[in-house]
Formats: structure tokens, sequence, C-alpha cells
């Protein structure tokens, strides 16, 4: 009897092209990014451990990197990302362009593996934090954010509303997500201890629903799905959304929000 890999949901080439286009604009649409960013670095510098070997996985503009080379400067920095252009925006770290699903070092290789907003397009969770956990030495953290289960409620709502009821149809355009529970009963499947899984909840007011796609778009969070929808978004499909999150709009806002996992273990 075989063991089967998970079904294929995010098309990673996408994801790829996604990046290398959005990287160059990314610095006007990175404010969630960092955000989770500080929190993440402020997790790292609480646990008062010695890092001698670093490992960003996903850098896109290398914001937490750089910001752990500042508290930690005798630290040994390594960043990764699938993304060429990704790659080209840092000079401090040695950098390696890789799928971010498969972990391109060897055993026991780092004290520290973070990754900020990256795993929710990861097709195997479990299969990425395994290799996480086989890349760090004894003693070595790990900690990670991504995107939660009932995020962009209003969306969803939405799409219904025009995509099932109006034109008949469904089509995959929000990615499917994990809630905090399963995501800390994956990583300690995987071997880590002392797991904290905490949500941190976003919530982000538009006054025009055009500026919610540009800027899902320019931060490289486009449909990456293979399911997804291979024609055009039309014109008459897309004011009908915006037509739709008008009519949603609280105190002359459209409120969206975003829960986002922040999860960390040890392995000891």
């Amino acid at each position: 009897m075989t063991s089967q890999l998970p079904p294929k949901i995010f098309d990673h080439k996408v994801l790829r092209n996604c990046r290398d286009r959005s990287i160059a604009n990314f610095h006007n649409y990175n404010f969630i990014h960092h955000l989770i960013s500080d929190l993440i670095l402020e997790s790292i510098i609480e646990q008062n451990h010695n890092y001698n070997d670093i490992l960003e996985i996903g850098a896109l503009d290398h914001y937490l990197i750089n910001n752990i080379r500042h508290k930690l400067p005798k630290s040994n920095l390594f960043s990764s990302d699938i993304s060429s252009n990704c790659m080209k925006l840092d000079d401090h770290s040695k950098k390696v362009i890789m799928n971010d699903e498969f972990i391109a070092f060897k055993e026991e290789s780092f004290d520290l593996i973070c990754s900020n907003m990256n795993a929710h397009f990861y097709n195997d969770l479990l299969g990425f934090f395994i290799q996480s956990y086989y890349s760090l030495k004894n003693n070595g953290f790990f900690i990670a954010s991504f995107i939660a289960q009932n995020s962009f409620s209003i969306l969803k709502k939405v799409f219904n509303v025009i995509e099932v009821e109006k034109y008949q149809r469904f089509v995959p355009r929000l990615l499917p997500t994990t809630d905090v529970k399963t995501a800390g009963m994956l990583l300690q499947k995987s071997g880590f201890s002392d797991i904290v899984s905490m949500i941190e909840e976003v919530n982000i007011d538009y006054d025009d629903p055009k500026n919610i796609f540009l800027d899902i778009k320019n931060s490289a969070g486009s449909n990456i799905m293979f399911d997804r929808s291979k024609k055009f978004i039309t014109k008459s499909f897309f004011n009908d959304i915006c037509q739709e999150l008008e009519k949603n709009k609280i105190g002359g806002k459209i409120k969206v929000n975003l829960n986002i996992i922040i999860i960390s273990g040890w392995k000891k």
C-alpha cells in the first residue's frame, strides 16, 4: 500500500509569475506583510535565544530578514523565494531561489526558520512543517504566519450573491484556508513541541471597492489555484461585484477582514 500525496491546489508557476510582476510595486501594498513581520520579529526576540544560522522562507521584499539582521547582527542569514525578482532586493543575506514547498538545504542547517504570509499557498502544509523540522538543528525555533479560515468574509458573501445567484455558476476565487486548531495539530504531528498558535485579526476599511482588488493583486495575492477560471473577468461582472460591495458598506466603508495564524514551535 503506497501513501498518496495531497492533491495539488495551487499552481506555483503562477505564484512565481505573480511575485515577479508585483514586487516592483510591492512597497505600496505591503502594510499587512510588514505588520505581521513585526509581530514575528517580536516573538523571535522574546525567546532570548542564540540563533547562529537563520533562514527566512518566502522573503518577498526581505523586510523581516533585514529587521532580524538589525536585531541579531552576528547571525548568519539566508533567505529564499520562488521569485528571482524578489531575490534581487537584498544584499545582506545568502539568497536561494527555490519553491518554498521544497526546502533546498540539508538536515540540521538552521537555528531559526521563519516564514511570513506564505504557507496559505502551500499544497502540503504538513510536508512543509516536516521539512522545516528536519532542517532545524536541535533546540531550533520555527515560526510562520499564513491566512486563516474565515478571512475575506465580505468577498465570499458578494461572490456567492453575484456568481451563484445571478450567473448560476461557481468558480473558485478565494483560496481555501485552514483553522488555527488544525495548524497546531499539524505542527505537533511534524515533531515540534512547546507549540504556540494565535490568530491576529486585521480589519481594513475601503471607500472604493476597486482598491480591494488592487491591494490583492499588487501584494502578490492573485488567484493561483489550478481550478481558477482561465477567462478574463468581464467588465460587467466586475461592475456587478463592485456594486454589490457598495451595497454592503457599513458606515460608508467596505469592511474586509483577515484572520492570520502565527504559529511557532521548538525542535527539542
